[in-house]
């Protein structure tokens, strides 16, 4: 069942060219399941699949919807050669050369990674740490925030950058920062917003660029001089590389949106907003987020910044008047409050907290927050002092 279901995903990537290179050396009469036999017959004559019989074919034996077999044989080689090997195998077992067809199926290796010794590429490691120590950078792509980069290192290839706080506190500006940061650079940035659109997310950013307040753009008080400014400056970065994907989706549509594109960079703005499978409790959902975070960022190679709410009964946590430094405060976030799972914390390699005092009830400046850097698998952890300028966003103190 498995080969025809990887046969039938290949041909759904691309109908046209299947129908020119191997229909002749097969039939309808090579599919066993009907629900395959049937996709097949729609592929090959050009008739539209029905949304119902897509979802009895994404249940088959392999869990998965219809268009993440789909994505995925695009995505995975590995999925189209077995998929090409089991219609070659196909072919052979109707001419009765069962070696053949055997031969065909035993060359395509089981999915996943080799085993590897422990030291291989090692010197390209050490040239990667030298041009760091030399040139006094990060190892990974900076964040752009100095003392966060400082303790962290930067992002770097498969790491899950979990950035929470509560709302208003400013993640998603902060995420915004970094994402434009990075395609200023050069980097391919992958900005995937359920609570935005991406008309508002451009307007926002680059009415603050200029110092021009977005209501005021968007309410007709700007003056024509304003609206200028803000469009020099979206022309002036109009060939950076951040792409924006402004529709909700469920989170085992991830793989298959994030890897349209070679990306350096992904932003998932944010998990509780991503659309909740049915019969599945938010708990659930939340830890299925993290961990799909997590094998996304392995599976295509570069860092992944997923944002999360906190959940607000951290704001009446009290302060302590004897510290000194942040828990002097009211309200002080924990990697703890991560709301609705603590899966979460474990699925992340980095926990970076945003907050803000003056929204938690302390008599402060309401530009005055901080990053707290809550966990970090192989480092220390800390605490950075920084100011909030609103739209414009976070800069260290």
């Amino acid at each position: 069942m498995k080969p025809e279901k990887y046969l039938v995903a290949l041909l759904m990537r691309n109908p046209e060219l299947m129908r020119e290179n191997f229909m002749a050396g097969i039939g309808e009469e090579y599919f066993a399941d009907d629900v395959n036999r049937e996709i097949f017959v729609h592929l090959r004559d050009g008739l539209p699949l029905t949304p119902l019989i897509l979802d009895i074919w994404g249940r088959l034996e392999i869990s998965g919807t219809a268009a993440y077999w789909a994505v995925k044989v695009r995505e995975d080689k590995h999925s189209a050669d077995r998929a090409s090997a089991s219609l070659e195998a196909t072919v052979h077992l109707e001419q009765g050369d069962i070696e053949q067809a055997r031969r065909a199926l035993s060359a395509v290796q089981a999915p996943g990674k080799n085993w590897e010794l422990f030291s291989k590429g090692w010197t390209d490691i050490y040239d990667e740490l030298s041009e760091a120590s030399n040139k006094g950078i990060s190892v990974g792509m900076e964040t752009g925030f100095t003392s966060l980069d400082r303790l962290t290192g930067g992002m770097k290839p498969g790491e899950l950058w979990v950035v929470g706080g509560a709302s208003s506190h400013g993640k998603s500006t902060w995420a915004m920062q970094v994402a434009m940061r990075r395609a200023i650079l050069g980097n391919t940035v992958g900005f995937i917003s359920t609570e935005m659109t991406r008309k508002t997310l451009l307007l926002y950013y680059a009415s603050a660029q200029v110092g021009v307040g977005y209501n005021n753009l968007i309410c007709g008080s700007a003056t024509i001089d304003q609206v200028q400014s803000v469009f020099q400056w979206v022309a002036k970065h109009k060939d950076c590389p951040l792409f924006l994907y402004d529709e909700n989706c469920f989170p085992d549509d991830l793989p298959g949106i994030a890897g349209k594109k070679d990306f350096n960079l992904v932003v998932i703005d944010y998990l509780q907003n991503l659309r909740v499978p049915r019969g599945m409790n938010r708990l659930d959902h939340a830890a299925k987020v993290a961990k799909d975070a997590k094998s996304l960022a392995a599976q295509i190679g570069c860092p992944v910044i997923l944002l999360s709410q906190l959940s607000r009964a951290h704001l009446e946590r009290p302060g302590d008047n004897r510290a000194d430094g942040i828990y002097h405060w009211k309200g002080v976030p924990m990697k703890s409050d991560l709301k609705e799972s603590g899966d979460i914390e474990n699925a992340a390699d980095m926990v970076v907290l945003v907050y803000r005092p003056a929204l938690a009830g302390n008599d402060c400046p309401d530009d005055f927050g901080y990053q707290i850097l809550a966990k970090q698998r192989t480092g220390a952890t800390g605490c950075i002092k920084m100011n909030w300028y609103g739209q414009r966003g976070w800069e260290e103190r």
